[in-house]
């Protein structure tokens, strides 16, 4: 079993952006750190549309869109 190494919580995983001590972190399945929900979001979408193909309903009138 391997373990994601200590500089995963250094930077976003979406925007690069550094991860600053003191700040909040957004995980998603416990191995990717987030600036921000916006961010983590957008991992999540892209994940999705991966497993799932390209979007056919219209799920952003349920989870609503981010900038």
């Amino acid at each position: 079993m391997s373990y994601p190494s200590e500089s995963f919580l250094s930077f976003c995983y979406c925007c690069k952006k550094n991860l600053g001590q003191g700040k909040d972190i957004y995980m998603y399945r416990g191995e990717k750190a987030f600036c921000s929900s916006e961010c983590r979001y957008k991992e999540m979408m892209l994940e999705e549309e991966t497993v799932e193909g390209p979007e056919t309903s219209d799920s952003d009138d349920i989870y609503g869109t981010f900038p």
